[in-house]
């Protein structure tokens, strides 16, 4: 007998829930549906998936192994059904993407709008830059059908839902005379008093949370440089003899740049994760293409060599410092 998709992907949902009545409620169905097609599985498998008590449901070892490959199959499967209704032209043809100003010179960002134009080269991909504040309420209105902006932009908010693109590491970039330039690292605490020039579009928004939290906690006077690009914050920082932060997916070689010297801050407080936001039940083919590209991307960069790809974009990634965002 054929695996059925169907009773996959009733499986995937009670193993995220681990609760029978939580996974009829999301599928909209009767519990006793869903007791009926996981034994129909477990049949079909020859093992049992999960280990039930009348007040616990827990995943098998066997389960557990099966939850990998299981995720690919509907994963193939969502992605053929994107491109199918993609090709028969149904819903949207576009997709608007909001991201932060900075992002420009994010690799990971610019890899995944390039394979997915390769991919979708009848989508019309229009991209809107801005602040957290004038981004976020577009994507929330249904303006926007995506946003790139990091993990800790939003909380608690049940209308949208998050997929990891990439982890930056936050280095302070202080110049030559600083007595930090001379240290292998630092420790966060000793930022306290110093003077660091950042992005405007930090200001009102996180204020001590998110990207700069650890530093404002710290007691270091934080400085709004005069606009979002790198360019322009790391010249304000050396033209005032003060730090600015540099985000890098990686400690680069060499610590020297524009006669700034880079400083890592043990434990790397300053950590990001940059993420794609939806809405919940975006139901856009095109939206959802974008969506599905992304998480398949994330998947290339963080699985090794043997996924197809993972050189060039490891290459593309990890360029000459020089060339970092």
């Amino acid at each position: 007998m054929t695996l059925d998709p169907k009773l996959i992907r009733v499986f995937l949902v009670l193993a995220e829930e681990l609760s029978f009545s939580r996974a009829a409620v999301r599928l909209n169905v009767a519990q006793p549906w869903i007791s009926e097609r996981i034994r129909r599985l477990e049949e079909h498998a020859g093992v049992r998936l999960f280990h039930r008590t009348s007040r616990t449901v827990e995943l098998s070892p066997e389960g557990q192994a099966f939850l990998v490959p299981a995720r690919a199959i509907i994963d193939s499967i969502e992605e053929a059904e994107v491109t199918l209704r993609s090709l028969r032209g149904a819903g949207a043809t576009q997709v608007s993407i909001g991201s932060l100003n900075y992002y420009v010179y994010y690799p990971e960002r610019r890899i995944l709008v390039d394979r997915f134009m390769k991919q979708n080269p009848k989508v019309e991909l229009e991209i809107h830059w801005g602040s957290t504040e004038e981004i976020l309420p577009q994507l929330l209105s249904g303006d926007t059908d995506l946003v790139f902006c990091s993990l800790d932009s939003v909380e608690n908010d049940t209308l949208l839902e998050s997929t990891p693109i990439c982890t930056r590491y936050g280095l302070l970039m202080a110049p030559r005379e600083h007595p930090f330039a001379q240290r292998e690292s630092i420790d966060l605490e000793e930022v306290a008093g110093s003077r660091v020039a950042v992005s405007p579009s930090y200001m009102p928004r996180f204020g001590r949370k998110g990207a700069l939290g650890p530093l404002i906690e710290a007691g270091a006077e934080i400085v709004p440089a005069p606009e979002d690009r790198r360019a322009t914050i790391e010249h304000y920082a050396r033209v005032h003899r003060i730090m600015c932060v540099r985000s890098l997916p990686r400690m680069p070689a060499t610590r020297e740049v524009n006669d700034m010297v880079l400083v890592p801050i043990t434990g790397n407080p300053l950590r990001t994760t940059t993420v794609l936001w939806r809405r919940r039940g975006t139901r856009s083919p095109s939206a959802l293409a974008f969506w599905r590209s992304a998480i398949l991307l994330h998947r290339i960069i963080t699985s090794g060599d043997g996924e197809p790809g993972y050189r060039a974009i490891k290459a593309e990634i990890e360029k000459p410092l020089a060339e970092l965002g």
